[in-house]
């Protein structure tokens, strides 16, 4: 998504090509102030590529986690690595996986045709949600997702346990 930034010392026209998210701003603006960024953030100041200059930040994952019910959102976790994307719905135990270079709409899904790829990101989101002792759906780990009633969960990277019960999807609008 296209986000715009002016002030002393930024580089008008400067294109920045690696993702940024909402915590990288903290650390860039107290950067750009001319303060020390403390450490231990998990954000990534980005305002030497702002300046005209390279970015600073190595290649890093990035993760998303919804784990509840809103409206008609259904829990799901999402890991980006460089250009691909793996979408994990806990409904269904369903991964989707992206390459956000190639397919910006996230229309073709390409974890059958990349099972490897698709159980190396799964493993890798599953093990940075453990890492920070992320909230998981209710039943999450035992079986079940709670919300009216038990459906499936994260299973091993070729699908849900065929053991848990599931039940039918909501529709959702796209």
């Amino acid at each position: 998504m296209p986000f715009c930034v002016t002030g002393p010392g930024v580089e008008p026209g400067a294109v920045i090509r690696e993702p940024v998210v909402g915590f990288d701003l903290f650390p860039t603006f107290v950067e750009l102030a001319g303060l020390e960024v403390p450490d231990g953030l998990d954000g990534s100041s980005f305002a030497s590529a702002l300046r005209g200059g390279d970015a600073t930040s190595k290649p890093r994952d990035l993760l998303f986690h919804f784990p509840h019910y809103q409206g008609k959102a259904t829990p799901q976790s999402a890991l980006i690595r460089g250009s691909q994307k793996l979408v994990l719905e806990y409904e269904s135990g369903r991964a989707a996986l992206y390459d956000l270079e190639k397919d910006t709409a996230e229309a073709r899904d390409l974890a059958a045709a990349e099972p490897d790829r698709a159980a190396e990101l799964r493993a890798a989101l599953l093990g940075l949600l453990e890492a920070h002792g992320a909230d998981l759906p209710d039943g999450a780990g035992t079986g079940a997702v709670e919300e009216d009633g038990p459906a499936t969960v994260p299973g091993p990277p070729d699908g849900p346990d065929p053991g848990a019960r599931a039940r039918p999807r909501k529709q959702r609008r796209r």
